[in-house]
């Protein structure tokens, strides 16, 4: 839904991202777009059987024309063509999207354009049997801010426009190819407004010494446009060719209320790219303009450097520019003058309708985007024709009406009244039937007489006026839709803002009670605080008395630990002298121990010879004899034995 898009100004987006069967095509390809007769064209593609045309195709315009367009169906037509050469293109087949089959993707809503291949249409008979088609994408979406394009919004008469935009902001916008439009299309006054560049003089100050003798020029913009004077030599005192003429269509107070918001007009000078200074001539007299005093204003204006400083100090030698800005009428109330030659033409009665004139006029206007696009995009801005009066009231009264007869109408007539002639380079001529086709009588011009009364009710109305009411019915439902969105948007303003005072209140009762509590446990924190810096000094000079005592105990540790090392020290040192005594003491007995039992061992033997001795002699000694004997000796070797080993 439209009602998703929040901004209103909108762009229609074709991107056409690449072709299939154009394998028959030999010469260049490009493809051209119309929107409700505004065209733009692709770049040429080189013949492929898949041609890659990575083209994006945008018309910009406001939601409200843009929704016109998508209730009266209007279509897109996509045509391909062969370029033959400069001049010449051949057709080779269409498309028609309906505005409706656009994809609506709101701002930052993440949604990916859907791609579609669409068939070409109307192909001949050596191109039916490739199949050729477009792989497209189709969408509306937000006008980008660096691309949004802003227009005067339609209102029913002037009136309204000045209580919704102010004196202040008047629009400029191209309207024609041949002059601009300043404040709504209501205003059909023609101006012309004339700059002429008279004299420039002394601009060797200003030049540079390497840049004398370069070419000079001047360039300045009024009202959305640049002009750009002749190059000329700087050493002379005259400029060719530096007039300017621009047409304005709009009305006295339009052009008092830009000009009093745009007071000034620049005149920049340049040498080749490089800008060597500038000045401005006071156009605030105009803030003021009326019809009935034609405005002509000559001035001598100095040229100042870049940073606003007269070139030299000497008021002679300063680089001037000698000006003259006129603003003369042109044509006053062009309406007004077609409505009196209406109203002055004589009436005809039902039956007598003549063909249409052939002295038709016609409007042609051009789609220009704001600033250039890049290679593969394209950009217009749709906008609604001049011709488009939204009001009777800036033609005729409210009980004016017209008298038609479609008995006398044909329908190719009535075809040729309403064709639109269009070109390929965005341009759309209206061609619609002169308005001394409808009768009005001219007797009272706020009552019709009774025979137009009943015939208008009698007669049915062609087509074209059935559609154009149709159409405004539409537009008027829109209004209504737009109204009742105001509305809706006012109230819930409104709920939104007594919601809001409501918790405001709440907010502030409970504010109230929060600081309440929040003062009452601050007093008991501060006394806690109080209470903690208290316990923290008793515990920081107890730390300080422990420390003390730690620091005694620490000494007194390290004492101990001096003496305790040093009796150590002596404890073992002794241990180790008394066992070293020892060892050798347990050496010597041990020593003494093995040459004791030797010695045994010896006896032993000794003793053991003796039995042997005493066994072979005991036959001859007595028994006491043996045991006197054995005793003596057992008596003398115990005696041997004490003298040894116990001197």
């Amino acid at each position: 839904m439209m009602d998703n898009l929040l901004s209103s100004s909108l762009q229609v987006v074709l991107e056409i991202k690449e072709g299939s069967g154009f394998s028959f095509l030999t010469s260049p390809l490009i493809v051209v777009a119309a929107l409700n007769g505004s065209k733009l064209e692709s770049a040429e593609i080189r013949p492929a059987s898949s041609p890659l045309f990575d083209t994006q195709l945008l018309w910009q315009t406001d939601k409200k024309y843009l929704r016109r367009l998508r209730t009266g169906n209007t279509a897109l037509k996509i045509e391909c063509f062969s370029v033959i050469n400069e001049h010449k293109r051949d057709r080779l087949g269409y498309i028609l999207l309906n505005l409706k089959e656009a994809q609506i993707i709101p701002k930052d809503s993440g949604i990916a354009a859907l791609e579609t291949w669409h068939k070409l249409l109307g192909l001949r008979s050596e191109a039916k049997s490739h199949a050729p088609e477009l792989l497209l994408r189709f969408k509306i979406e937000e006008a980008n801010d660096e691309s949004a394009i802003t227009k005067p919004s339609r209102f029913a008469s002037i009136k309204d426009y000045r209580d919704n935009r102010g004196m202040g902001d008047a629009a400029v916008h191209l309207s024609g190819p041949h002059f601009l439009q300043i404040g709504p299309p209501e205003s059909t006054e023609l101006y012309e407004l004339v700059i002429n560049i008279q004299e420039a003089g002394n601009l060797y100050s200003v030049i540079p010494p390497s840049e004398i003798g370069a070419p000079i020029t001047f360039q300045y913009s009024v009202m959305g446009s640049s002009y750009i004077s002749d190059d000329f030599n700087g050493l002379q005192d005259t400029v060719a060719n530096a007039m300017a003429v621009v047409e304005v269509k709009s009305q006295a107070a339009f052009l008092a209320s830009y000009f009093k918001g745009f007071p000034h007009l620049t005149f920049k000078l340049y040498c080749g790219d490089k800008i060597l200074g500038s000045a401005s001539i006071d156009l605030q007299e105009l803030s003021k303009f009326s019809n009935s005093k034609p405005f002509v204003k000559k001035s001598k204006i100095f040229i100042k450097t870049l940073d606003g400083k007269d070139v030299t100090e000497a008021e002679s030698l300063n680089p001037y520019l000698k000006v003259e800005v006129s603003l003369l009428p042109k044509n006053v109330n062009l309406y007004e003058d077609n409505v009196k030659k209406m109203l002055e033409a004589p009436r005809l009665d039902a039956g007598d309708a003549p063909f249409p004139s052939r002295n038709t006029f016609t409007q042609e206007f051009q789609m220009d985007p704001l600033s250039p696009p890049p290679p593969n995009r394209v950009m217009a801005h749709l906008d609604e024709p001049e011709h488009d009066i939204l009001s009777d009231d800036l033609l005729l009264p409210h009980e004016d009406g017209f008298m038609f007869h479609n008995d006398s109408i044909s329908k190719q007539e009535l075809s040729e009244n309403d064709s639109k002639v269009r070109d390929l380079h965005g341009r759309r001529e209206d061609v619609i039937g002169s308005p001394h086709h409808a009768t009005v009588n001219s007797g009272k011009p706020n009552q019709l007489n009774a025979q137009t009364k009943s015939n208008f009710r009698a007669d049915i109305l062609p087509r074209q006026y059935i559609r154009e009411a149709a159409q405004k019915t539409c537009e008027e439902l829109e209004d209504w839709k737009e109204q009742q969105q105001e509305i809706f948007k006012y109230e819930l303003k409104m709920k939104t803002e007594k919601h809001l005072k409501k918790l405001s209140e709440e907010w502030i009762k409970q504010k109230k009670d929060l600081e309440t509590t929040l003062k009452e446990k601050i007093d008991n924190c501060q006394n806690l605080y109080r209470k903690l810096e208290e316990a923290i000094s008793d515990l920081v000079v107890k730390s300080e008395r422990l420390s003390l005592k730690e620091d005694e105990l620490h000494r007194a540790k390290e004492e101990l630990d001096r003496k305790y090392t040093t009796k150590f020290q002596e404890l073992r040192k002794a241990s180790q002298l008394h066992q070293f005594d020892m060892e050798q003491k347990i050496h010597a007995v041990v020593v003494e121990k093995n040459s004791l039992t030797s010695k045994l061992e010896e006896r032993d033997r000794e003793i053991a010879h003796l039995k042997e001795t005493i066994a072979k002699n005991s036959s001859d000694l007595s028994k006491d004899q043996v045991a006197a004997l054995i005793e003596d000796m057992v008596i003398s070797l115990f005696k041997n034995y004490h003298l040894n080993y116990n001197p």
